[in-house]
């Protein structure tokens, strides 16, 4: 098993990063609320020896709402009741591997004063699994509110045996915690529940191998630039293992049942999937498969919008993952645009790779419109090529503008083809069976939006770059759709759909070297 290589500073700052996300804003009132007298308050730890330590992380927040104070060991806060939270070190066998334990305290504050958080009473947090010769490496746990999903206090990926929990009487808490054990195979297992309410006192947990699902992750190459970690969030609490990403790869684990998530982090990019697990099932999952494109998971506002005579654009969801949960948005791609009306140039633009670049152009009349464009991806950084696969796309919106305002009927379609290798190489010579999946424009904000039916959908192939084309037969109906590719005997294969409605709108997407294709042993 690979070693776990990101720090816990870093891993903390990434939860409070999501907490801050998630942060209860109150409503307005009428009148403007009465001054609150404000109280000063210091946040001290006692260890495990009795000693006072400074608290890792600490948190001040409100019993039913978000965070007030983070990371902070002392602030102002208004005279209340608030929950205090964090992680107090007791130094351990090794300056390496100190013992950490959570504690959380509600605590009435009327004035100002020090507020300690006692690691005395805590339990270490145990695990048991009956494999035989298997041990426990690596533990984590993580305590939020349930009613606000607030971040209270964590540990990621410490040494077994040095995560202890602190007992509680406050209600209204979770509990989430993960244990990684390893056999002497080297096969791995990753055990993780939840308790709901109070914070238990003797915090031990039991697991049976006939419970787990086995799972294989495969995490592949060539289309994410400078891939660094994957990051497994478990079912409840958000508890999460961070190892290094080491695409192509191929691990296959044991997992105890629920919801689990998969994020592959890259410099710039991202790509997640998440899935239920049941008892004794097994389950394949990719990371980072091709093909990337637009379709993955194009936002409603990655679409063109008409507002009154303007048509706006915003490039983004152009290289998403087809099966991503996230988007990564318009990051390390230069696009540009062009809007013509009967073949004349209307306006052209080339926006740069950032998240608020926008395309906006005045229509001259109700008629045919084309918007056409181009994104290719760019370097993430000194020393970091782009992407090998994907890495120029184009998109060509034919439309009519006499709809008035409102998302333009346009479409975009996902391609997912089956049996690549780790490296997304089809085999030479071969076939590639290829599921298209066409996702309409919306508006969640306009229920009464027009839509058209689909009335064709035209698949075209290119080994040489795009310089030739060779359509194939498209069979299924809907929205999805099926082709058999003829793969070349080495190189990459240029895709293209065109999808057209019934009233005349037609989408043309084109992917350049949207896979790979492993030149043969002979």
């Amino acid at each position: 098993m690979s070693r776990f290589l990101r720090s816990r500073a870093v891993a903390v700052a990434f939860v409070s990063a999501l907490t801050a996300l998630g942060v209860a804003v109150p409503a307005a009132s009428a009148a403007p609320a009465p001054a609150q007298s404000l109280v000063t308050v210091h946040i001290i730890g006692i260890d495990r020896a009795g000693k006072r330590v400074a608290v890792q992380s600490p948190v001040v927040a409100g019993p039913q709402g978000g965070p007030v104070l983070t990371g902070e060991s002392h602030g102002r806060i208004a005279a209340g009741t608030y929950l205090f939270s964090g992680v107090v070190p007791t130094p351990g066998a090794s300056p390496a591997a100190p013992l950490l334990t959570l504690v959380v305290r509600l605590v009435r504050v009327s004035h100002s004063q020090t507020i300690s958080l006692d690691a005395r009473g805590g339990h270490r947090l145990k695990f048991a699994l009956n494999v035989p010769g298997a041990q426990d490496v690596m533990d984590g746990a993580e305590v939020w509110t349930e009613q606000a999903s607030t971040f209270l206090a964590g540990t990621f990926d410490d040494p077994a045996g040095t995560t202890y929990v602190a007992s509680s009487a406050v209600t209204g808490l979770c509990l989430g915690y993960l244990s990684r054990w390893q056999d002497p195979s080297g096969q791995f297992y990753d055990l993780a529940g939840t308790v709901h309410g109070r914070i238990p006192a003797h915090p031990s947990f039991a697991f049976r191998a006939s419970t787990l699902a086995r799972v294989t992750l495969s995490v592949r190459s060539g289309t994410m630039a400078a891939p660094e970690d994957v990051i497994f969030s478990a079912p409840g609490c958000n508890t999460q293992d961070i190892e290094p990403a080491q695409p192509p790869s191929a691990q296959t684990g044991f997992f105890s049942p629920g919801q689990w998530g998969a994020e592959l982090f890259g410099v710039q990019s991202s790509d997640s999937i998440s899935a239920s697990f049941r008892s004794g099932h097994r389950y394949s999952l990719s990371l980072a498969a091709a093909v990337v494109g637009p379709g993955g998971s194009f936002a409603a506002g990655s679409y063109p919008v008409i507002n009154g005579s303007v048509l706006s654009y915003s490039p983004d969801g152009l290289f998403d993952y087809p099966q991503s949960v996230v988007f990564s948005g318009n990051c390390c791609a230069r696009s540009v645009i062009r809007l013509t009306l009967d073949g004349h140039l209307v306006k052209k633009e080339t926006l740069p790779p950032t998240e608020t670049s926008s395309f906006a152009a005045r229509l001259r009349s109700a008629a045919w419109y084309q918007l056409s464009i181009t994104a290719s991806q760019l370097a993430v950084g000194p020393g970091e090529p782009p992407a090998v696969l994907s890495p120029r796309v184009n998109l060509t919106w034919r439309f009519n503008s006499s709809l008035g305002g409102g998302v333009v009927p346009v479409t975009v379609t996902s391609l997912v083809p089956a049996g690549l290798s780790l490296a997304n190489d089809a085999p030479a010579g071969g076939t590639t069976r290829v599921r298209i999946t066409i996702s309409l424009a919306y508006d969640p904000g306009d229920a009464g939006m027009v839509r058209y039916p689909i009335r064709s959908v035209r698949l075209e192939v290119s080994a040489d770059g795009g310089r030739t084309w060779q359509v194939v037969r498209v069979t299924g109906h809907g929205l999805t759709r099926w082709a058999q590719v003829p793969d070349p005997a080495s190189g990459y294969v240029t895709i293209r759909t065109v999808v057209t409605d019934v009233r005349g709108d037609t989408s043309t997407q084109t992917v350049y070297q949207a896979y790979g294709v492993a030149a043969s042993a002979g």
